[in-house]
């Protein structure tokens, strides 16, 4: 492509020679005419929309290349109200407007049948037997993005999970002191009365968040319950490798 966006301006290649050329690149690229039209398209591009050669030639992008949206209306593509917001359609006809190259632009193209995807999209424009087209290339990104979701993730997890660990293991210790001195003052007023029962309960609560902190600092996975029948909350009892149901 680079060697292409250099050419001579005044310079005008064949079909025949630009197949040749393309047809040995692994991204799929095509060549599109100021109506849009597709002229040329190499072998990766009819892997990527899974269409032979003569489904793609002679059509409009959108219907070539399988564009959810190329049949909203009866014009057809290049009509309809999403074809107005088309990002691939506007890189092509900047391409022609100003005469210069998009390089490595990332954006979403919805497909009739393989959903919506993330592409890169690169757009040259050059002199083709005397007429001006834009080669269009195109390069899913779209498990690549999905694994970059993945480690993003799992790292935002792991630093949740080891802020949420230090902040417990600093709990811990007044939570040992208060009930150490719950333990004290049971003691002084001999076991017995209300005031005794009330301290127990304090207790009880004080060893219920020591268990807490301690199921929090082993939290392994992200697991959530509703709470409220509203919201999704954390469930620290799956979340936390303690649980015996977590392999």
């Amino acid at each position: 492509m680079d060697t292409l966006d250099h050419m001579n301006s005044e310079s005008s290649l064949t079909k025949e020679n630009l197949l040749e050329v393309i047809n040995h690149l692994p991204l799929a690229v095509a060549v599109i005419d100021q109506e849009t039209i597709v002229r040329i398209a190499n072998r990766s591009v009819q892997r990527f929309v899974n269409r032979k050669g003569g489904q793609l030639i002679g059509r409009s992008g959108g219907e070539a290349f399988g564009c959810s949206h190329a049949f909203d209306v009866p014009a057809g593509c290049g009509y309809g109200p999403d074809c107005q917001k088309c990002t691939l359609r506007d890189l092509v006809t900047d391409s022609f407007n100003r005469n210069e190259a998009n390089h490595n632009v990332e954006l979403s193209f919805e497909f009739m049948i393989a959903g919506t995807l993330d592409l890169r999209i690169s757009t040259v424009p050059i002199l083709l037997e005397g007429r001006r087209v834009v080669i269009l290339s195109l390069e899913d990104l779209t498990d690549a993005k999905r694994q970059e979701k993945t480690l993003i993730y799992h790292e935002k997890l792991k630093a949740a999970v080891e802020t949420g660990g230090a902040v417990c293991h600093e709990m811990n210790q007044p939570l040992q002191i208060l009930s150490f001195a719950i333990d004290n003052m049971v003691e002084e007023l001999g076991g017995e009365g209300r005031e005794v029962e009330e301290l127990l309960e304090v207790g009880e609560q004080i060893v219920r968040l020591g268990e807490l902190t301690k199921k929090f600092m082993n939290i392994s996975g992200y697991h959530t319950k509703k709470y409220l029948n509203k919201i999704q909350i954390l469930d620290i009892d799956k979340a936390s490798k303690t649980h015996e149901e977590i392999p």
